[in-house]
């Protein structure tokens, strides 16, 4: 499980926090629900496993706290992980939660993208 909330690597555009402004220096702590405008982008990289979620324009993901797993609520985010995960509970293990989603796999990157409900 991760242990850290992750940093902002790259920035482009309108992102909010929790309805407050992201910049590359922003410390995410607490819940949080980070939304991407049109035209907007977002790399966000968790240190202690250096896997990567770019978030989308029109896309908005949460999570918890730094034991949950990030969620994707709408819109589409592309994940890298960088190591290998031994077991669901190694450090470097990594998943992403939605509840209706598309998926495509290939080595260590996958593309989520929500659906609407047919």
């Amino acid at each position: 499980l991760k242990t850290s909330y992750p940093s902002v690597i790259a920035l482009k555009g309108k992102v909010t926090w929790n309805d407050q402004d992201v910049n590359e220096k922003t410390v995410f702590t607490g819940p949080v629900r980070l939304k991407t405008n049109g035209g907007s982008a977002i790399i966000l990289k968790w240190a202690e496993m250096g896997s990567e979620i770019r978030v989308a324009p029109e896309s908005e993901i949460t999570w918890k706290d730094t034991k949950s797993e990030p969620e994707l609520v709408r819109g589409k985010v592309l994940c890298h992980i960088r190591t290998k995960s031994k077991s669901e509970n190694d450090a470097s293990s990594f998943s992403l939660r939605a509840r209706y989603a598309q998926m495509g796999v290939r080595g260590t990157k996958f593309m989520a993208v929500t659906t609407p409900i047919l």
